[in-house]
């Protein structure tokens, strides 16, 4: 990027990268703000507020667009209209920010591109926002829910339509925990104690709390940059959400198991795993892609994990020979759509289409029933998706179980670790949900094989 540019325009090109070409926000934020280490950090936290928040809130900024242009944003350029949604934010979400300044930093946006006919469009439309926001007309929940989840809630209209259907007027709590910043979540790799882990945050003035439901784990408040902490640097603690923490112990290794994680990368529950076996035992970490299971090795080595081995694999076609009947644990953490982690990449609200559930299901059956033939009898198979939709959850299982009555549903074995009560679903098998336990979106299912 060239050198002094604002942050607001930081905020345009990085909208850029991930609305074009494919960019995932978390990782397009970090290239980009560390690019530059003379930026403030008011300007850093501008620029992730302006990302985050148009990416959330995009649906709703188009309903305030379509009220001032006469244009459909559609029909706009778009970088036109990732011009006009950055200052319909700043106009209707940010309060510290004045009305004028949204206005008068857009426009000169505008004119530094030599856009001088966008410029008038930005000038008149948002002055007429800004004096015109309260005739605005919202839809309402109580007469409109797929309105409110579609606009309020920011989302495409199929999947406000599937929300409302599978979890009815839960729904709006989602979708509005979905558009509020997720928290940080830490893990200690060394037990229990938390207390030094906490003093060295509060040293940096940052506030951290117990989670009440996993033992173990640290909720964060304004993290900030966590990568210069000397508990990351020393591999004393890692960063893992509370419901991905579950997974592994619903699995719950021991000691000297035998485990295969057959879609490991980017590693989480695979290293969390080889924690809790003390790294004794064996793991062998499956991916798809060659670049991601080297990522895991190398991560490994830092971690001094010897009881970890990687290998490439393609799941969904078949289960390698070697593998057979040959693990006491199975882990299958698919591919998903990803619908209980949106409030950390709202990218992928706009990304998903109506057909990809259907082939997503498929695709996790297919790797489930191949894993299902590396568990050794009497072992454990685990399945974990981070998406609330049945589809991806308890139908693909009822279908394994109808393909397989060599295994069984077991619920969650119970070491004091764990509140498990509050995830159960009434089949035995978990759920978590950002807007009722502040956590990511998982559904689980631990299944023994029978013989």
């Amino acid at each position: 990027m060239k050198p002094g540019i604002t942050a607001r325009e930081r905020a345009l090109f990085i909208l850029h990268r991930i609305e074009r070409q494919g960019g995932y926000s978390n990782r397009v934020l970090d290239l980009v703000l560390g690019r530059d280490p003379d930026m403030s950090d008011v300007d850093k936290g501008l620029v992730t507020e302006l990302v985050y928040g148009v990416l959330r809130q995009r649906e709703s900024l188009d309903f305030a667009i379509r009220f001032v242009v006469s244009k459909r944003p559609k029909d706009l350029h778009p970088s036109l209209l990732r011009i006009l949604r950055l200052g319909v934010y700043q106009i209707l979400f940010l309060r510290k920010i004045p009305a004028a300044a949204a206005v008068s930093t857009t426009v000169e946006i505008c004119k530094r591109m030599g856009k001088g006919t966008w410029a008038s469009l930005a000038n008149a439309s948002l002055k007429r926002l800004a004096e015109r926001k309260d005739e605005l007309h919202w839809p309402d929940w109580e007469s409109d829910p797929i309105g409110y989840l579609t606009v309020i809630g920011s989302h495409q209209r199929w999947l406000a339509e599937l929300f409302f259907k599978q979890i009815g007027s839960k729904s709006k709590a989602f979708v509005e925990a979905g558009n509020r910043p997720a928290r940080v979540c830490l893990r200690s790799r060394q037990g229990d104690d938390l207390t030094a882990i906490q003093t060295e945050l509060a040293s940096m003035g940052i506030r951290s709390e117990k989670s009440g439901l996993v033992k173990g784990a640290l909720r964060l408040e304004r993290p900030g940059t966590l990568g210069k902490f000397a508990f990351l640097k020393n591999a004393r603690a890692a960063i893992q959400d509370e419901a991905s923490q579950l997974i592994t112990f619903l699995l719950d290794p021991e000691p000297g198991t035998s485990l295969l994680d057959v879609c490991a990368a980017p590693g989480g529950k695979t290293f969390h795993a080889a924690d809790l076996m003390k790294d004794s035992g064996k793991i062998i970490a499956l991916d798809l892609y060659h670049s991601k299971i080297e990522a895991m090795d190398r991560e490994a080595a830092r971690l001094g994990l010897e009881s970890v081995r990687t290998m490439q694999a393609d799941m969904s076609v078949s289960l390698p020979k070697e593998f057979e009947k040959g693990f006491e644990q199975v882990l299958v953490d698919a591919p998903c759509s990803n619908t209980g982690t949106l409030r950390r990449h709202p990218e992928k609200r706009w990304r998903l289409k109506k057909g990809d559930l259907e082939s997503l299901s498929k695709l996790q059956s297919r790797i489930l029933s191949n894993a299902a033939g590396a568990v050794k009898p009497k072992g454990v198979l685990v399945y974990s998706v981070c998406s609330i939709t049945r589809q991806e959850g308890e139908d693909v299982i009822s279908g394994f179980l109808d393909e397989h009555p060599e295994f069984c549903i077991e619920p969650p074995v119970d070491r004091k670790r764990i509140s498990w009560q509050p995830f159960l679903t009434g089949q035995g098998m978990i759920r978590t949900w950002p807007h009722e336990h502040d956590m990511d979106g998982f559904f689980a299912a631990r299944l023994r094989r029978l013989e």
